[in-house]
């Protein structure tokens, strides 16, 4: 028989004493704190708005009114000419002189017949570029026109931006003095690979440049760039390229040495054409190069010192044509018949919705 010793009942007295205290459900609101955040809080009061007030309008005059009705012509009025970016107005009209291209005089050019010679490009393997956040593109300070400047937001401040690229997936690169740079929105990526003062995209995406050291190309899908001091341009010009219709790169404005030229250059040959006073091109120097294209007629009009010549995808055999236009109408006929075809199928079987 177990004798229960007082340590056991006052055990027994404190759980049970615990249970009856702990088990109070006992609803109690518990206050908001009140500036806990260290911070005095606002202090909340109705609104509370004054009586209304009559107004007193003094009147003085009655009756109808009867406004003076006149024709205004903007155009009577005199004006001055005004251009934002200072241009200063000519002295007298410019003359005007009627071109006929018909009558200018022609000869038979084959570029084929012209022989490549190799850019002797040296290939390294592309360095990966430079990264950087692009900032925001801010108005420029002390512009009369709504100009954004892009040197402060692009980190392009203290260098000469020579040209604008948008290649065929929508990014901006541009040719400076301190090498390429590509512009997606958002980032700005450089490409220290010298300085190119024009730029161009080949068919196989590759982007060529030329500058006072040589001409190069890059090429970021494979990782690789290519450069070759064969021929230059002069500094401060800078020509513009043009890609024809073959995928052929046309270059102005290049020296070789002492001797200026043309060249047609193939990027996927890498191979080049001089065109020269040896070559049929009249003059010394060649300025600019531009590209006409009308329906399968593709042109290219190279612009020197001394005349303007016309270069034509078919120029040597569309020369020789006694019968140009009879067959320039029949190419346009050919063209037109798909067209005419589906035309005449929409008005005899209209579709009914």
């Amino acid at each position: 028989m177990r004798i229960a010793t007082p340590l056991h009942s006052l055990l027994v007295i404190a759980i049970t004493s615990f249970y009856l205290f702990s088990c109070n459900s006992t609803v109690v609101d518990v206050p908001f704190p009140v500036a806990d955040s260290g911070y005095p809080q606002p202090v909340t009061r109705p609104l509370v708005l004054s009586a209304p007030k009559t107004l007193n309008w003094e009147t003085l005059k009655k009756g109808k009114i009867i406004p003076t009705v006149r024709k205004f012509d903007l155009k009577s009025l005199p004006s001055t000419p005004y251009d934002p970016s200072g241009f200063q107005a000519f002295k007298k009209a410019p003359e005007v002189s009627n071109l006929d291209f018909n009558n200018l005089p022609d000869s038979a050019f084959n570029l084929d017949q012209i022989p490549s010679k190799p850019l002797e490009l040296k290939k390294y393997v592309l360095a990966p570029p430079v990264v950087t956040k692009a900032g925001l593109i801010s108005p420029k300070n002390n512009a009369t026109m709504g100009v954004s400047d892009w040197g402060v937001a692009l980190g392009l401040q203290g260098q000469n931006t020579f040209c604008l690229l948008k290649d065929k997936d929508g990014l901006i690169w541009i040719g400076t003095n301190r090498g390429i740079y590509r512009y997606d929105g958002e980032y700005i990526q450089n490409y220290p690979v010298g300085p190119a003062i024009t730029l161009i995209q080949d068919r196989e995406g590759k982007i060529w440049y030329v500058s006072e050291n040589g001409v190069g190309y890059l090429d970021t899908r494979h990782g690789v760039t290519g450069y070759s001091n064969i021929f230059f341009v002069p500094f401060p010009r800078v020509p513009k390229m043009v890609m024809d219709d073959k995928g052929k790169i046309w270059i102005p404005q290049l020296w070789q040495g002492n001797f200026p030229f043309l060249a047609v250059l193939d990027p996927v040959a890498e191979t080049y054409k001089k065109l020269e006073r040896k070559t049929g091109i009249s003059g010394t120097f060649t300025w600019s190069v531009y590209q006409l294209t009308v329906l399968i007629l593709n042109q290219i009009f190279i612009v020197n010192e001394r005349d303007r010549v016309i270069y034509g995808k078919y120029e040597e055999q569309w020369v020789q044509n006694p019968k140009k236009r009879r067959d320039l109408f029949i190419s346009v006929f050919a063209i037109a018949i798909p067209y005419l075809f589906l035309v005449t199928l929409a008005i005899l079987f209209p579709r009914h919705i």
